[in-house]
């Protein structure tokens, strides 16, 4: 069977959903360790650092292996390379609901790190090959929504399952999740008929070359540096934002993090919205322009300005609106810059580097300009990170027009 979008005559919505699914328990990977981070740290006598580290570490290996592991997913295969992650990332995960010691636990977050990265290279280059062209950017909107998404699932099931069986009954449960949609995935997948060619897994010399040629190619590496001018910002902003609105606007602690919920549901809307944009003919350039801009004048004018609720509540409102037209449209890019799997997966592979570049550095570097400036401080950070953001856009939209024209020529 043919798997080109390009030849299909109808999106399999069954195999999306499944895909989907598999994002929503690679974002349960980061979330579910976050709400009980306390009683992990007890359990085991971690310090706060090492605490901590058991949240951020998935993060560590995105960095450091995230080009790497486009490789490897396009000699192995897509469909390959994400049943193998699914299913070691629930045996990880079980072995971390049952680790004995701290050592143990962080070992198993460090290999549930690799499992992550594999998920998040392959399952949308998979949903690309199950879409039909009309259909892709939608299919891919939807996958930029995966992260906020199940990170707010494992938020509001986690209280619920940390009360009946405490913080390892939450890893188990996880484990469960992601053993069951790994097997749901292998019976949606033989139903489809999907099959790929596989290659030689790469040499150590080859990984090295992977990185090289990321770096080297000019689209690719600005749509993975445009990805991370969004997550820089994303996880800053809402982290201060908290702590802007019980500070300074006065809120209580309860009704800050139920309005913080809520804006992650326009997120979500945002991000979704991105398919019919495309197909009304918005673009990249003038959306993404907007929603920097957007993002730089909204935080400016809460944080310095420092307006009162009805304000704040608006603004916050077009600031998630513009960070959820972020990932959608980097997304729905990707079939332009890597029109088959094999450079699909190498660009997915650099967009899980410098996103997880942007998600590391984010939050330390708006906490440093905080620390030297307070909120001025702070939105200096956003507003250069936003300048960054249009200059990466219309570079990316350049190299693919410029791109265009060459292919038009020779042909």
């Amino acid at each position: 069977m043919t798997n080109s979008a390009l030849e299909r005559t109808h999106t399999d919505w069954l195999v999306i959903a499944v895909l989907f699914t598999a994002g929503l328990v690679a974002a349960m990977q980061f979330g579910k360790v976050a709400p009980v981070m306390g009683e992990v740290q007890a359990s085991f006598g971690l310090d706060l650092v090492g605490a901590g580290f058991a949240v951020s570490i998935l993060g560590l290996v995105g960095l450091i292996f995230g080009v790497a592991a486009g490789a490897v997913v396009a000699a192995i295969g897509l469909k390959r390379a994400l049943i193998i992650a699914l299913f070691s990332g629930a045996a990880m995960a079980a072995l971390g609901a049952i680790a004995p010691n701290g050592t143990v636990f962080l070992a198993s977050r460090l290999a549930e790190g690799f499992s992550h990265l594999l998920i998040v290279v392959a399952a949308p280059a998979l949903m690309t090959a199950h879409s039909t062209r009309k259909d892709m950017p939608f299919v891919l909107a939807i996958w930029g929504c995966f992260f906020g998404f199940g990170f707010g699932i494992m938020s509001l099931i986690a209280p619920e399952i940390v009360a009946f069986g405490g913080w390892r009954a939450l890893m188990g449960t996880h484990a469960l999740a992601v053993g069951l949609t790994g097997i749901v995935l292998v019976w949606a997948l033989a139903r489809s008929g999907y099959s790929e060619a596989t290659f030689p897994l790469p040499k150590f010399i080859g990984l090295v070359k992977a990185h090289a040629n990321l770096y080297r190619s000019r689209a690719p590496l600005i749509l993975a540096i445009l990805f991370a001018t969004y997550t820089m910002p994303f996880l800053a902003v809402l982290t201060f934002l908290g702590r802007y609105l019980v500070e300074v606007q006065g809120w209580s602690a309860n009704a800050t993090g139920s309005f913080v919920a809520g804006m992650t549901l326009v997120n979500l809307v945002a991000t979704l919205s991105v398919g019919a944009l495309v197909r009304l003919g918005i673009g990249l350039k003038p959306a993404m322009i907007v929603s920097f801009i957007v993002l730089g004048s909204s935080i400016a004018t809460i944080f310095l300005a420092q307006p009162g609720d009805a304000a704040v509540i608006a603004l916050t409102v077009t600031t998630m609106i513009a960070f959820g037209m972020m990932p959608g449209y980097v997304f729905t890019a990707v079939p332009d810059v890597a029109p088959d799997a094999t450079r699909a997966a190498m660009t997915y592979g650099g967009i899980a580097q410098f996103g997880n570049l942007g998600t590391f550095s984010g939050t330390p570097l708006f906490a440093f300009a905080f620390g030297q400036a307070g909120w001025l401080g702070g939105t200096a950070f956003i507003v250069l990170v936003s300048l960054a953001g249009i200059a990466a856009t219309i570079a990316l939209t350049g190299s693919l027009q410029k791109r265009r024209t060459i292919t038009a020529v020779v042909t």
